[in-house]
């Protein structure tokens, strides 16, 4: 499993990588999605299965983000990458990757 410093590097890289198209400041306070948010709902597609790719390279595994189990959360974990990255690791600790 990745540690909380290898999640905030693959989250950082794929921003990195996304940004070619969007500016993202690259913060733990950074609002990604929502209304203060970064990203439209299409540039949260985009951005996520970017990250998704990128942290399947680093779990040898399936990784599943944009699930029902996310959208269906009061509180949305891809409103900042703080929330973004504890939702990760919820998830990987969960062993909700194959």
């Amino acid at each position: 499993m990745l540690n909380r410093e290898e999640i905030t590097t693959v989250i950082q890289n794929s921003i990195s990588e996304f940004e070619k198209s969007f500016s993202i400041k690259i913060e733990q306070d950074t609002a990604l999605y929502g209304d203060s948010g970064s990203l439209d709902s299409l540039g949260l597609v985009q951005f996520l299965a970017i990250l998704e790719q990128n942290l399947e390279e680093k779990t040898g595994g399936i990784v599943t983000i944009a699930s029902e189990k996310a959208v269906s959360q009061k509180n949305s974990p891809f409103r900042s990458i703080a929330t973004l990255q504890e939702y990760i690791i919820d998830i990987l600790s969960e062993g909700n990757n194959e």
